[in-house]
């Protein structure tokens, strides 16, 4: 045996040679990579440092770490190769990197990490040992073919933009489903007859149109840990000294204008992101409506301040109205402080939420002594792909009382990866004493940055983004056309009383033509709805006959009341009536109720389809029958979309892995929908019953069930 070992030594010999005499190729191209992931991981963590410094940081950082695991192993195991230790410091930065963006892929991320450094280090070695120390040792040559086309798979594969389907790829289109938008509606969404002209304010001396005060919010917030070293580095003042800034657009002229406040969300605190809006204003200031964008910059890349956004956008609010009142500024007179609506994105989105909290509240919750005082006439609250819980006054989540919410969240979402602002949604709720109502409307293929001029197709930055994958966006373009057509409608209702098109916010498709052509799922209730059931209370599914209102499910293998939760783990706060059933053609869902006028009432429901896998809208019924027996009924009034199927990392799209989201669509039925019997009295209706015709195994949620008084 000793021999044979011996023998294999001596012809392997050659091949060892030609390795070794290669080593110096690997140890430059991997010094290289391992420096380019360390000064990109410093760059997104210290955004305040230029390129260059987070480079000479990270190289630092980079030489000390080898340095001292160069000593622990010589000292350990008499071994010098320096070689091994870059191999094994490179393997581990793209491990980290590629196991970031795919979380659910650990393993494949860490094979194709460890097959990319081996065959980078095969080839590196291979090509050295051949054209500089002029090798050519056969078995040599022909490592270095196999090595060289696995490396350049790897590097087509990190390089390259994605192997996605698109978006709409097999999904039903707004307009394969929808009609033709309302008439005049294209020229209500088209662009306004104002000329535009913008004011921008700040606390320094740095060309602002208008010197601003700053603002303490250092009860609110704190920068902590390493991060706190790049923004002491790069802002001239603290949080005590918040500066109140941004941006105006106006229509030219104009006085009195109906104002949007939007705040941005957590972003690198050295982009302008308060300009990435600036779409939104201009093409709103053309309607009429002035808009402010807010810059928090301060308050980006810390944790836990929230809290502290909010108050920061109040505090903007107090001052642009005081700018408005002082005839020695170029606002004065422009706002009507009786008519305004926040706006927020991302954790922007959450904070404008709180905002509208805050704005009713004497103090402060988690420290009673700092006092409020704000008051505002605000109206309305958009959230755009917001966070939710983050801040959680005393504890509690952020609940709001009669007030209009529009929540947007896009199905690629990669940063809020999770529908979290469903929580906001659902902790809206309404007195019936005001005119209000909530819209959540989720987009396929739209992203978290695409909102934002300024952030982009990538919801992740390098070097994580090499690993992202997102040939299945719809264009930036739709992305932020959806949000101006969404938003300027949104305004006219809440801020102007004009309702023409407020359908738009309970059924996207009768406005297919008019909106980017993707998919969209749409979930509403307003502040005349009566509820029969909601399913928020465990007895809710178990009522009594001779109750005002009963439920009964027929033909599922399983019926229960479940907490919903967004994509993932997170509650929503809400619950729902959860049906799965097996071997059955139409389960179905049985409403009881008090004789009810069908032809001056309409009939709702919030239905979501659990099934994975599937294209096609859920095939459902609604039936209804009245005290005689005699029925009614109706199929699929309203399109109900299917999980979106999404594929946001490169392992995803490329091994055919998908995450599916789901979400609520509201359903509203009324008598002029139906086909009824001979002899059916939609004035005395007892009951309803919601039909599944979608195959013989499945699953759904049923929620909001009730009734709105007159036809919606």
């Amino acid at each position: 045996m000793k021999k044979f070992f011996t023998k294999l030594k001596d012809k392997l010999a050659p091949y060892v040679n030609f390795m070794l005499d290669g080593r110096k190729g690997m140890l430059i191209v991997f010094s290289v990579i391992a420096f380019i992931l360390s000064g990109e991981a410093i760059n997104s963590l210290f955004s305040g440092f230029n390129r260059f410094f987070s480079y000479l940081i990270g190289g630092a950082a980079l030489a000390i770490i080898c340095g001292l695991l160069y000593l622990i192993t010589k000292l350990t195991f008499k071994n010098d190769s320096f070689s091994n230790i870059l191999f094994v410091v490179t393997l581990i930065l793209l491990i980290i990197t590629s196991t970031m963006a795919s979380l659910d892929n650990p393993v494949i991320s860490v094979l194709y990490s460890l097959i990319t450094v081996i065959a980078l280090d095969l080839t590196c070695r291979c090509l050295y040992s051949l054209i500089v120390k002029k090798n050519k040792e056969l078995s040599g040559i022909i490592t270095g073919v196999l090595a060289l086309a696995v490396t350049v798979f790897s590097c087509v594969f990190t390089f390259s933009k994605g192997f996605a389907d698109s978006a709409l790829n097999g999904y039903t289109k707004a307009s394969e489903l929808g009609h033709s938008a309302p008439e005049g509606f294209s020229k209500a969404v088209g662009d306004g007859g104002f000329n535009v002209t913008t004011v921008t304010y700040g606390n320094t001396n740095l060309g602002y149109d208008i010197k601003s005060e700053s603002v303490d919010v250092s009860e609110m917030a704190a920068r902590e840990g390493l991060t706190s070293l790049g923004m002491n580095f790069y802002f001239d003042s603290d949080l005590d000294d918040a500066p109140v800034s941004g941006t105006v657009w106006l229509p030219e002229g104009e006085k009195n204008c109906p104002v949007l406040f939007i705040v941005h969300g957590n972003h690198n605190y050295t982009e302008d992101s308060w300009l990435g809006y600036d779409y939104l204003g201009e093409y709103l200031a053309s309607w009429g409506y002035a808009v402010v964008s807010v810059d928090e910059n301060i308050l980006n890349e810390l944790s836990s301040e929230n809290d502290a956004r909010a108050v920061l956008l109040l505090e903007n609010i107090k001052q642009i109205i005081g700018f408005s009142n002082d005839q020695n500024t170029p606002l004065y007179g422009t706002i009507d402080p009786e008519r305004i609506a926040v706006a927020g994105h991302s954790r922007g989105g959450e904070a404008a939420a709180a905002a509208c909290l805050f704005n009713n509240y004497k103090c402060y919750p988690e420290n009673a002594n700092i006092s409020f005082d704000y008051n505002f006439n605000i109206s309305s609250v958009i959230c755009i792909a917001p966070t939710s819980d983050q801040y959680a006054p005393a504890s509690r989540s952020v609940k709001l009382k009669d007030i209009s919410l529009l929540l947007l969240h896009g199905s690629n979402d990669n940063d809020v990866s999770d529908a979290m602002g469903e929580k906001i949604y659902n902790n809206v709720s309404f007195s019936g004493e005001k005119d209000c109502f909530k819209s959540f409307v989720h987009i396929l293929g739209a992203n978290h940055g695409q909102f934002n001029t300024r952030w982009g197709s990538e919801d992740i930055g390098a070097p994580i983004s090499l690993f992202t994958d997102n040939t299945a966006l719809i264009p930036s373009e739709d992305q932020q056309r959806i949000l101006e057509i969404y938003t300027k409608i949104f305004l006219d209702v809440t801020l102007l009383g004009d309702d023409t098109y407020s359908s738009l916010f309970k059924d996207g498709f009768s406005y297919a033509y008019g909106l980017p052509d993707t998919a969209y799922q749409v979930r509403y209730q307003n502040s005349d709805f009566q509820v029969l059931d909601n399913f928020d209370s465990l007895s809710d599914m178990c009522l009594s006959a001779d109750s005002d209102a009963s439920v009964s499910v027929h033909g599922a293998a399983l019926w229960t009341e479940k907490i919903n939760q967004d994509y993932s783990t997170n509650e929503s706060g809400d619950f729902s009536l959860f049906i799965k059933w097996e071997d059955n053609d139409s389960p179905s869902v049985q409403f009881d109720f008090n004789k009810t006028d069908l032809s001056s009432n309409s009939f709702s429901f919030a239905l979501e389809d659990m099934n994975g896998d599937s294209k096609d809208c859920l095939n459902y019924s609604v039936r209804f029958t009245d005290s005689a027996g005699k029925t009614a009924s109706v199929s699929s009034p309203v399109p109900v979309q299917p999980a979106f199927k999404v594929q946001t990392s490169k392992f995803q799209s490329f091994f055919d892995q998908s995450a599916f989201k789901t979400s609520f669509a509201t359903v509203t039925v009324n008598s002029d929908d139906l086909k009824p019997d001979s002899g059916f009295d939609a004035k005395s209706v007892v009951s309803a019953e919601i039909i599944m015709n979608c195959g013989s195994s499945g699953s759904v949620s049923i929620d909001d069930v009730g009734f709105y008084p007159n036809a919606v």
